[in-house]
């Protein structure tokens, strides 16, 4: 926005929609990939059609416009600075602002572990039966409220998207014999209710 750049915002899956809501004002873009930084690559090289304006995942990995293909925490530290600079505000503050222009979203995450016998294919076909439970149109009660599932996302194991924008995802771990549980609430207050959905 301060920089004038044209592009796409790429993001994993995982991360929270708040970039969504942003970018769906600001008429740009939205690349959501499997989980995992090299998943970015196509939208940082120099030569993509649809190159990224910032690259980053749930797990703080970032990198921009013209910057290296991996993750770099100082480019990410370096932004933080510039933003402050350009704005005037601390980060907290810029954060409120934002948050009071494109709506709150509160993201968590958590995992368990599972038997090491369902890990890869077994794994994976078993959290796929959740969608034959959870559809878009259906309605689920969390902590007294009546949510419809608006979309289900299948990039990466499950995520089911609210009308409200709140979500859950669920996903096996790449690395280790552990389903990954992703969730954002649209209050403090309802973070927790997104993740008890109704057991079937």
């Amino acid at each position: 926005m301060h920089k004038g750049i044209k592009g796409v915002v790429a993001k994993s899956v995982g991360t929270s929609n708040f970039v969504n809501a942003i970018a769906v004002k600001l008429r740009i873009p939205i690349k959501e990939t499997k989980v995992g930084f090299k998943n970015f690559r196509p939208y940082l090289l120099q030569t993509s059609k649809e190159r990224a304006i910032v690259a980053f995942e749930e797990s703080d990995g970032i990198s921009g416009y013209n910057h290296t293909l991996e993750k770099d925490a100082i480019f990410g530290l370096l932004l933080s600075l510039e933003m402050m600079a350009a704005t005037g505000l601390n980060l907290g503050e810029y954060l409120k602002e934002l948050m009071d222009i494109y709506g709150y979203y509160y993201p968590d995450r958590s995992g368990i572990s599972v038997d090491k016998s369902l890990i890869g294919k077994p794994l994976i076909e078993k959290l796929a039966s959740i969608t034959d439970f959870y559809k878009i149109g259906s309605s689920i009660k969390m902590a007294g409220n009546e949510r419809t599932i608006k979309d289900v996302i299948t990039t990466d194991g499950i995520k089911l998207v609210f009308d409200d924008g709140s979500w859950l995802m669920i996903r096996p771990s790449g690395t280790e014999p552990k389903v990954r549980f992703y969730i954002e609430a649209r209050t403090e207050s309802e973070k927790a209710a997104v993740s008890r959905l109704p057991k079937k």
